[in-house]
């Protein structure tokens, strides 16, 4: 289910940052955020939190990533991302400034 959602809003809301979550990844250990990525999620966040103090902020059971530095899951993300055909970009990030007509109607729907 969350797969389709992460497909459909990304249909209705071309624009949108979507992330693929560590969440995912703890669902899914070998494939989650692929899977989250491959459907039309854009946005992968790596876990900075120094390792000592991760334990403190797993907000839900055998979250993934828990025992890896920031450089190690930097790397792996990348290798991960690498892995499915794609690449890390290296700009800002952010939204575009133009406003689309389906993008107008995220922003309506979002009120």
């Amino acid at each position: 289910m969350t797969y389709k959602t992460i497909a459909l809003a990304r249909i209705l809301c071309p624009d949108a940052n979507i992330p693929s979550t560590t969440a995912l990844a703890t669902l899914n250990l070998a494939e989650g955020r692929e899977l989250g990525l491959s459907r039309g999620a854009n946005v992968v966040m790596p876990n900075l939190t120094p390792v000592a103090y991760r334990a403190d902020y797993e907000i839900y059971p055998a979250k993934a990533c828990i025992r890896e530095t920031a450089e190690e899951c930097q790397g792996c993300l990348n290798h991960r991302i690498a892995a499915i055909g794609r690449k890390v970009g290296t700009g800002k990030g952010g939204r575009r400034k133009e406003l689309s007509r389906r993008r107008r109607f995220c922003d309506i729907v979002r009120q």
